[in-house]
C-alpha cells in the first residue's frame, strides 16, 4: 500500500523572564510504498541565554553579565531515499544540512557557528547463507568562533572533512545442533582532513592534519555443547582488527568473549578486550588557546571561580593501549 504521512509542530514555552525561552518548529513529510520509502524533515529552535544575575546560584553582588547556558538557534533539514535495487538488495541515500549559533557572555563574550553537511549511501543483500552491507559517506564540519578579548578580536576557525566506505560480509559457516557458526568480516577505508586558523593580534597561525586509515576486522561465533542433562547453552566469540593509520602506524584489538545461558530468562557474558586507540585529530591539531573569565569548578576547595582557560590540541599526544574485563548478568 501507499502510505503518506506530513506532520507539522511547533510550540514555544516562556514560564518567565529569568528562564531559557525555547521556540521549536519541526516537520516531516513521510512517503512508504512497498519497499520504497522517502522522507523529508526539518527543525527549527531558538533559546535564549540564562545570564548569573538571573539567578542566586553565585549571588547578584556582582553585576557582570555572565551567561550559565548560552543563547542557541540551530537551523537542520534531512532527506533520505530507500530503494529495492535488485532481488532482495535495498539501497539507501541521505542527506542533511545543519546549522548551530551559540553566544556566550563572559568577560571574553563568544560567538560560534557551526555548519555541518552530510551526504551517505547504504546498500545491503543477501547472498545465501551470506549477508553483505555497503556503506559510504562524506561529511564536513566548518566552525567559526569569534572572542572578544581586551586586546581584540580573535577569530577561530576550524574546518573539518570526512570520508568513508567500508564492507561488512556475515557467512554461515556450518549448523550445529546448538546453532550456526558465523563469521564476521569488514574492511573499510577512510580518510580525514582538518584545518584550522587562528588570528589575534594581527597575528595568524594555521595548521592542517592528514588521516588516512584502511581497517579489516574478523569476529566468529561458535555454539558450544554441554554434558547431557544441563539445560543451558554456551557461546564463544573471537575478535581481532587491524588498522593501519597514516600517522600512526598499526594498531590492533583483539578479544573473547563467552555467553552463557543457563536459563531461558537468564544469560551470563564474561568478555576480555584489548585495543590500541589513537588520538582524534582534533586532539592533535586543534588551535590552542587562552580563554580568560570562565566559570569552573576548584577542585581543591569544590568552590565555582572564574579562571583563564587554556584549550586545544597536542601534537605530542600518543597511542594509548585499552584493556577491559567485562562480567555482566
Amino acid at each position: 500500500p501507499d502510505v503518506t504521512v506530513t506532520s507539522l509542530a511547533g510550540g514555544t514555552d516562556r514560564l518567565s523572564s529569568s528562564a531559557q525561552s525555547p521556540v521549536l518548529l519541526s516537520g516531516q513529510h513521510l512517503r512508504v510504498d512497498g519497499e520504497s520509502r522517502s522522507s523529508i524533515d526539518f527543525l527549527s529552535s531558538e533559546s535564549d541565554s540564562i545570564l548569573e544575575t538571573e539567578t542566586n546560584l553565585f549571588g547578584r553582588s556582582n553585576t557582570t553579565p555572565r551567561t550559565l547556558a548560552p543563547s542557541t538557534t540551530r537551523r537542520s533539514g534531512g532527506l533520505s531515499a530507500t530503494r529495492e535495487v535488485g532481488a532482495g538488495s535495498v539501497a539507501t541515500i541521505t542527506a542533511a544540512l545543519e546549522e548551530a549559533k551559540f553566544q556566550t557572555l563572559t568577560n571574553a563574550p563568544q560567538s560560534t557557528t557551526t555548519d555541518t553537511q552530510y551526504v551517505g549511501l547504504t546498500a545491503a543483500s543477501p547472498l545465501a547463507p551470506s549477508t553483505w552491507t555497503l556503506t559510504a559517506f562524506h561529511e564536513t564540519t566548518d566552525s567559526a568562533s569569534e572572542t572578544q578579548l581586551d586586546s581584540g578580536a580573535r577569530d577561530t576557525r576550524d574546518d573539518l572533512a570526512r570520508s568513508q566506505i567500508g564492507v561488512l560480509l556475515n557467512q554461515r559457516l556450518a549448523d550445529f545442533a546448538q546453532g550456526p557458526v558465523t563469521l564476521t568480516a569488514s574492511v573499510d577505508w577512510s580518510d580525514e582532513r582538518q584545518q584550522s586558523a587562528v588570528v589575534e593580534s594581527n597575528a595568524r597561525s594555521d595548521l592542517t592534519a592528514n588521516r588516512e586509515s584502511i581497517r579489516a576486522s574478523l569476529s566468529l561465533d561458535v555454539p558450544f555443547a554441554l554434558p547431557e542433562g544441563i539445560p543451558s547453552e554456551i557461546s564463544v566469540n573471537l575478535n581481532g582488527s587491524y588498522n593501519e593509520l597514516s600517522d600512526f602506524g598499526q594498531l590492533t584489538a583483539q578479544g573473547v568473549a563467552v555467553t552463557w545461558r543457563p536459563v531461558e530468562q537468564a544469560r551470563v557474558l564474561i568478555s576480555l578486550q584489548e585495543q590500541d586507540e589513537a588520538p582524534t585529530l582534533a586532539e592533535l591539531t586543534s588551535p590552542v588557546v587562552l580563554t580568560p573569565g570562565i566559570r569552573v569548578v576548584d577542585t581543591a576547595t569544590g568552590d565555582s571561580v572564574l579562571a583563564a582557560v587554556l584549550s586545544g590540541g597536542n601534537s605530542n599526544l600518543g597511542a594509548a593501549r585499552r584493556r577491559s574485563r567485562r562480567v555482566g548478568v
